[in-house]
């Protein structure tokens, strides 16, 4: 048997025209996924959690562990139980200021632990953070939020 590989390159050759061969390609089905859930890559399955669902289940197990280190911050570290503390308070004003699921929030800040903690925290609200290049002019900044 082929594997679906060799199937999905699979071409038959009907024959000679002058010089050059003709072929045509073999349609072949491909199988219709029934469930949401698909990989291939490896054998270890995916996490069935959320952003903020792991990084609950990362702090509850490693609460003293070092989560992230910023250099560029004077060695700035949290650990995971600081960390969600930060990000459980960015998200719960978040929510204070009205924000929803599926809303949107415009971040324009540097790559700084604040950046890094409003990711989890939109993440966890459910809210789409669009980044906005710290470099960006004015013009092109209106653009992007008028978009």
């Amino acid at each position: 048997m082929f594997s679906s590989k060799q199937l999905c390159r699979l071409s038959i050759t009907i024959g000679k025209s002058s010089s050059r061969l003709s072929s045509i390609k073999v349609p072949i089905e491909k199988p219709k996924l029934t469930q949401s859930y698909f990989h291939h890559a490896s054998e270890i399955p995916l996490l069935y959690d959320t952003v903020g669902q792991h990084l609950d289940k990362l702090a509850q197990t490693y609460p003293t562990h070092q989560c992230y280190a910023f250099k560029g911050e004077g060695n700035k570290y949290y650990t995971y139980k600081s960390f969600l503390d930060e990000v459980d308070s960015l998200a719960t004003s978040l929510i204070d200021l009205g924000f929803q699921k599926n809303d949107r929030i415009a971040v324009w800040l540097p790559n700084t632990s604040e950046n890094c903690a409003m990711t989890y925290a939109a993440s966890k609200v459910g809210v789409i953070k669009v980044w906005i290049s710290f470099f960006c002019f004015v013009f092109f900044l209106l653009i992007q939020i008028l978009i």
